[in-house]
């Protein structure tokens, strides 16, 4: 019996963004920045975070990172509340029993009450959502807007591809 060749990819990526970079400026970027002005739209601060997970998978092909766990994880603030997120939007679920033991999201909250969040949060400001979890493993649990946990992750990724 002789071996099929392996078939072309239905729609081959490399074609239409060939570097991490490319990825990263054109969709990654203006996914974030449009969280940046307006975090309390849920479908486009989901989007944000599905792409600037998959930055991972770019850089891992591309050989930018090598060890996922060394390189990604242990170094890029929330890149655990990240992964957590991006995965809860496909399993609807945040939580796992594989993470519950040391738990990188504990919880989230919209604020929109008068001295909370943000600056221009209040009784005539918009509302934000904001996460508790680890800025990175072995840190403290502490609460972060979600334009904070997208912002951060994305200047280390713009710095790792310059």
């Amino acid at each position: 019996m002789t071996s099929q060749p392996k078939p072309p990819p239905l729609f081959p990526l490399a074609e239409v963004l060939g570097h991490p970079r490319e990825f990263f400026d054109r969709l990654v970027t203006p996914a974030v920045a449009d969280v940046t002005g307006n975090d309390a739209d849920s479908v486009r601060v989901i989007s944000a975070f599905i792409l600037l997970h998959s930055m991972k998978d770019w850089a891992k092909k591309a050989q930018i990172i090598t060890n996922e766990k060394v390189d990604y994880y242990d170094q890029c603030p929330f890149a655990q509340i990240v992964m957590e997120i991006a995965t809860g939007a496909k399993h609807q679920t945040v939580s796992d029993a594989a993470i519950a033991a040391d738990p990188s999201v504990v919880r989230f909250r919209k604020v929109s009450g008068y001295g909370q969040g943000a600056y221009g949060v209040g009784p005539y400001g918009v509302a934000n959502f904001q996460v508790e979890g680890r800025r990175l493993k072995g840190e403290t649990p502490g609460w972060y807007g979600i334009r904070k946990v997208l912002r951060e992750p994305h200047d280390w990724w713009a710095a790792k591809l310059s």
